[in-house]
């Protein structure tokens, strides 16, 4: 009589770690991918439209080159960290702020960019005049 097996092997996915960096706006923002001995890693980060929830892929794994479609303004601004790892923005703006993650090899780095603005508190004084 054959037997049939079925062996369950757990699979992991992924591997995910999150971290939140918090900058001030205006100046250099380096966001930092932990992975050890990795070069060129794919990166994601806040849409480049006002959809909701849906990232946008900033390049492919192994490639220097930034996606197109994240428009000159962006563009301008971002750059590959001297490790070729990690990605720095300069200046940093508001609009910069929200998650920023990058894959390599079934990790994923997620990185929550905190933009702190500057805020100006306006008084108003005014005079009644009575008639």
């Amino acid at each position: 009589m054959d037997s049939t097996f079925i062996v369950l092997v757990p699979v992991v996915l992924a591997q995910v770690w999150n971290y939140t960096h918090n900058v001030e706006n205006g100046t250099t923002a380096t966001i930092v991918c932990g992975m050890a001995g990795v070069t060129l890693p794919m990166w994601t980060g806040p849409a480049i439209m006002d959809t909701v929830g849906i990232l946008t892929q900033y390049n492919y794994a192994n490639s220097t080159a930034f996606n197109p479609a994240l428009g000159q303004e962006k563009l301008s601004r971002l750059s590959w960290a001297a490790n070729n790892r990690d990605l720095t923005l300069s200046p940093v703006t508001r609009h910069d702020a929200g998650t920023y993650q990058c894959f390599y090899n079934n990790q994923i780095w997620k990185i929550s960019l905190v933009v702190r603005g500057m805020f100006f508190l306006v008084f108003f004084t005014y005079k009644i005049n009575k008639l």
